[in-house]
């Protein structure tokens, strides 16, 4: 018979309850209460590009950030939930309220898939309130839910898929039977077809997790190696096929779009900016070889330094929990042998995450914050399985029935409890500052010269800058993207180094940026042409009471005239 419950004891059972809550809360009254400034703060200048693209879809402009040049500058799956957004949602900044409440609505289903994950892997209760406490109170996953972009909707189908393929019991593959009888032949036919279905619903998903990030393509790998190794064999073509055509049903309908409408199958967005690093470093005179050690500097100083910010944690909490992780798998690998399928499924996403962390930093020399929050999800998922498997290796009970870690709750239950509070507190009190400083502090002074922008100019005027996601939003004039992160013509004008014959074309009356992005980062990509641009610094005071600014410079404004072809500029 059963003993009755402690306080202790439903504490516990709540806790999850509770940690999901204030994580919402956290979000919710961020969303609700912060206005412009506060959110072009927290939110990134691209996510704007995402929000300017929907919006001119639904005005019937097409793929356009400027209403001018079509572009493949986004992840699809992400912009296709936007479009119907904007379409009902017409007002500017409760559209940015109502884009960012969907992210953090995906990332609130993440933290709950992840708990149930953990859940079943260790069969115990402090160890998924522990993984829940990691990913969704880590000030990075808070952030990362509200910047606007698809991160939350790739880490939701990433977890979904991890889910999926280990904690429903991996892959449910059984045929039912193969007998003589009428009866036995029908119950082996529904057992196929289930086994179909499932398979075109975890190759459907992996389909959405590339159209999500096509950079996921590397855990997609690892998603559809390991569900057919853990299919049995007879079964495995079969499985292997249905998953990859349904995959490729939904990926390769884009990548075909992609090369015969822009030349490519990657998006621009994956092309512009890595090209502009790559150029400049080669025209200050360095060699291939030199650009290839940079490269691998560049993963190194990422693996070491820049991880730690893209998971939230200090290097001396994230490498020993990793090192520590990787000790426990191996030396219980022959008494765990229940477990096996989770370690190998979950190295696999390990490894996959190295190549993906290697292609942006030591190949396209361009990671950023938002490409590895399914690390957010992964390490967590890592640690707590290991964990478990410590645990039952020490004797440690491990029962979802809280009570049962020991006999007196005040004991070892609670001070268990008491570590896990303690934890969660210091987690929110991080992501509730993280929210309240925002990781842009200078996009404050976009969202003034945006502003001035709609306020000094005539609405055909069309101005042009680098950073032009914030600008081309709330200006509501036509801006045209000079770094072509969304703008396929202005990346095809970089390769000529012609964005003065660019934004002639464009009719660009307006130039406003942060002073170096013209001269210090893409000086050689605007000859020639000079000749016909006259440029004259447009006076407006205040820009730099808008913060601290980008790189020891601030907005500078130019206005523009373009002289005829064959004259010269007087």
């Amino acid at each position: 018979m059963r003993g009755m419950a402690t306080l202790g004891d439903h504490a516990r059972n709540a806790a999850p309850g509770l940690v999901l809550g204030v994580g919402l809360l956290v979000r919710v009254v961020f969303l609700a209460g912060a206005d412009e400034p506060a959110l072009v703060r927290v939110v990134p200048d691209d996510a704007y590009y995402y929000f300017k693209v929907a919006r001119n879809v639904v005005a019937g402009q097409g793929a356009t950030f400027d209403g001018i040049h079509p572009t493949n500058g986004y992840h699809p799956l992400w912009m296709g939930a936007l479009i119907p957004v904007a379409g009902v949602v017409r007002d500017p900044l409760l559209f940015v309220r109502v884009a960012l409440g969907l992210g953090v609505a995906l990332s609130f289903l993440t933290a709950i898939l992840l708990h149930r994950l953990v859940r079943r892997l260790t069969d115990s209760w402090w160890i998924p309130l522990l993984a829940l406490i990691l990913y969704w109170l880590n000030p990075r996953a808070v952030v990362s839910s509200l910047n606007g972009l698809e991160t939350s909707l790739s880490t939701f189908l990433f977890t979904l898929l991890l889910w999926l393929t280990l904690g429903e019991g991996g892959v449910r593959c059984s045929v039912f039977g193969v007998g003589g009888s009428e009866g036995g032949n029908r119950h082996a036919a529904r057992g196929t077809r289930q086994a179909t279905l499932h398979s075109l619903v975890l190759g459907g998903l992996m389909g959405l997790l590339f159209l999500a990030r096509t950079d996921n393509v590397f855990f997609v790998a690892v998603f559809w190696l390991a569900t057919v190794a853990m299919t049995e064999r007879a079964e495995r073509l079969r499985r292997a096929v249905v998953m990859a055509a349904a995959a490729a049903a939904l990926a390769v309908p884009w990548v075909a779009y992609n090369w015969l409408v822009f030349g490519s199958p990657i998006q621009v967005s994956g092309l512009s900016i890595p090209y502009v690093h790559h150029e400049l470093y080669r025209l200050q005179g360095h060699s291939s070889g030199e650009a290839v050690a940079h490269g691998l500097k560049q993963f190194a100083v990422m693996l070491y330094e820049g991880l730690r910010g893209e998971i939230g944690y200090s290097r001396l909490v994230s490498f020993p929990a990793i090192a520590l992780s990787l000790l426990v798998f191996a030396m219980r690998w022959r008494k765990e042998p229940a477990t096996r399928r989770a370690v190998l499924v979950l190295l696999g996403l390990g490894l996959a995450s190295l190549a993906h962390l290697f292609v942006h930093a030591a190949i396209r020399w361009y990671p950023r914050p938002w490409y590895f929050d399914q690390l957010l999800v992964l390490l967590p998922a890592v640690f707590a399985l290991a964990l478990g498997v410590l645990a039952r290796g020490a004797g440690i009970p491990d029962s979802r029935t809280p009570s049962s870690l020991s006999a007196n709750p005040q004991s070892l239950g609670g001070l268990m409890l008491a570590a896990l509070v303690a934890l969660a507190s210091v987690q929110t009190t991080l992501g509730v500052r993280a929210l309240a400083r925002g990781e842009w502090p200078w996009a404050g002074e976009m969202l003034d010269a945006a502003r001035w922008l709609r306020d000094n100019t005539k609405k055909d005027d069309v101005a042009a800058a680098f950073n032009a996601g914030i600008i081309g939003y709330y200006s509501e004039r036509r801006v045209v993207n000079l770094d072509g992160a969304v703008n396929n013509a202005a990346h095809e004008a970089l390769r000529r180094k012609d964005l003065i014959g660019f934004m002639r074309q464009a009719k660009v009356t307006h130039y406003l940026d942060f002073e170096p992005m013209m001269r210090r980062q893409f000086g050689g990509f605007f000859d020639p042409g000079y000749s016909l641009m006259r440029c004259s610094m447009v006076a407006v005071p205040g820009f730099e009471a808008s913060g601290p600014g980008w790189s020891d410079s601030h907005i500078k404004v130019f206005s523009l005239e373009w002289q005829q072809e064959g004259t010269k500029e007087e």
